[in-house]
C-alpha cells in the first residue's frame, strides 16, 4: 500500500502544481518529503487495519500476494519519469 500510495503522489505532484505545493512539507526536500510522509502514513495505516482484521484468523496466502504484487507494480510504475512526466503541466 505504501508504494502504490507514493506512486500516485508522484504522479500528481507531476501533473497537478497545487499537488506539488501541498506536499512541500520542506523547503530544502521540496514535494518528496509530502509524497514519503504520506507513503509511510498509508503503510502503517494498512498495516494496522489488516492486522486488526486478520487478527487470530488464517487468511488465504495466494489473494494477498497478488495484491500485494498488482499494488507494488503500480506503485514501481508511478515513481517513473517516463510515466509520471506524461502527465506533467
Amino acid at each position: 500500500m505504501g508504494a502504490f500510495v507514493l506512486g500516485v503522489m508522484t504522479t500528481l505532484a507531476a501533473a497537478n502544481d497545487g499537488m506539488a505545493d501541498f506536499l512541500r512539507f520542506s523547503e530544502d526536500v521540496g514535494p518528496l518529503s509530502g509524497k514519503t510522509i504520506f507513503a509511510g502514513a498509508a503503510f502503517f495505516a494498512a498495516w494496522a487495519v489488516l492486522g486488526f482484521m486478520w487478527r487470530e484468523r488464517e487468511i488465504e496466502w495466494r489473494p494477498a500476494l497478488v495484491a500485494t504484487i498488482v499494488l507494488a507494480a503500480l506503485g514501481f510504475l508511478g515513481t517513473f519519469p517516463t510515466f509520471f512526466e506524461a502527465f506533467a503541466d
